[in-house]
């Protein structure tokens, strides 16, 4: 399934776009799932016509406008495919033995304009285009070579010349296929239509060929500075010392680097071992007083830890016999509620409400008391 789907995605890749392909496959004849297209085209129509009303027209006019939108991006994008396949670099035209006269420089972008127009450009053209008595000849090249690169140079040209013919082309197949529709010539089509197509696809060609005159232009007045101004190139002998005076430069550059480099490097291994020793003479004066302080709070933290637990236990135990109290009052009461009150229960509320208020006073302050004495004891720990 992902086989067949891969194949349908390449097949409709090489229908819209044929110069995408790889060229190692252009050999490969391999099947195409769209060989059968025609096929559908020829009978869709008529199917279409017996299950809807105009269907067959309506349907003939979508294949037609498809098709033609199919061939019109043929004609607008494989010229330029042709056209950048047959570019070939000015070093191998140069290595050809066919001179860069016969040849219009390219320009791919504003930024080399730029380039080419600077001081250093018309040097670097300079020093590679100019024939110098001393310079090393170029290889001869074999007849099927120079043959090819010609026929590069002569393919370059027609592609130039198609792509601003492939739009016009373009647009009168269109004007020829419009007739063919079922709405009248102007209804689907118009001439509006084919003039804003035509002049889209030709700003990309014109404007190309703006920049190559210009680049052109410009690669003639290089040679013609060059030739004019014989003497403004630099004698050797003024070049070589320059380069023995900058090595030289270079050279005690270099030696003063690594001079800085070794003091530096003494300079940090003797700040190193000023700052050992300086925390060796801190660390053993100050050391036995941390000893003696870290013993002190250890000794302090077991008298208040045994002094909690102490206070604990204590509370704990008030507090178990405060609950047997009350568990003994609330069974004298419980006990009480059952018989008749009388002077007798009386006097025994009496006598036990005077008996826990001053337990309860004693609890009261014990807890009081308590608890500061924690909050000293934690005090003086810390």
């Amino acid at each position: 399934m992902l086989s067949d789907f891969s194949s349908i995605r390449d097949s409709t890749d090489n229908i819209l776009n044929p110069g995408s392909r790889d060229p190692d496959d252009l050999d490969q004849g391999d099947p195409s799932h769209w060989h059968s297209l025609p096929l559908v085209f020829a009978i869709l129509p008529a199917v279409s016509g017996i299950f809807f009303t105009n269907g067959s027209a309506v349907v003939t006019d979508i294949l037609l406008l498809g098709l033609a939108s199919l061939l019109l991006n043929w004609c607008v994008r494989m010229p330029w495919e042709w056209y950048r396949a047959a570019q070939t670099p000015a070093p191998l035209v140069q290595a050809a033995g066919i001179g860069l006269a016969d040849t219009i420089p390219e320009e791919d972008s504003e930024d080399d304009e730029v380039i080419e127009d600077s001081p250093i450009a018309d040097a670097k053209s300079a020093s590679e285009h100019s024939d110098t008595p001393g310079g090393t000849p170029a290889p001869e090249r074999s007849p099927e070579y120079v043959a090819a690169v010609r026929e590069l140079q002569f393919d370059q040209l027609y592609a130039l010349a198609a792509c601003f013919l492939g739009p016009v082309f373009g647009a009168y197949l269109l004007h020829a296929i419009r007739d063919s529709l079922s709405r009248p010539s102007e209804g689907l089509v118009s001439n509006y239509n084919l003039t804003i197509f035509l002049l889209a696809a030709e700003v990309r060609p014109a404007s190309h060929l703006l920049r190559m005159l210009r680049a052109r232009t410009m690669y003639l007045q290089r040679i013609v500075r060059e030739q004019a101004e014989p003497d403004s190139k630099p004698d050797e002998p003024v070049v070589s010392d320059l380069g023995r005076r900058l090595s030289e430069l270079e050279s005690h550059m270099a030696d003063v680097a690594s001079a800085n480099a070794a003091i530096k490097e003494k300079e940090k291994s003797a700040g190193s071992a000023n700052s050992t020793e300086v925390v060796n003479s801190v660390r053993q004066t100050v050391q036995p007083q941390l000893d003696a302080l870290n013993r002190a709070v250890r000794r302090y933290e077991k008298r208040a830890t045994t002094q909690t637990m102490t206070t604990e236990a204590r509370l704990q135990d008030l507090e178990s016999r405060l609950k047997d109290a009350l568990a003994l009052a609330a069974a004298a009461a419980r006990s009480g509620q059952q018989k008749k009150p009388g002077a007798v229960k009386i006097l025994y509320d009496w006598l036990r409400t005077l008996l826990m208020i001053p337990v309860q006073a004693m609890w009261t302050l014990m807890s009081a008391s308590g608890a500061k004495w924690v909050e000293e004891v934690s005090t003086e720990s810390q």
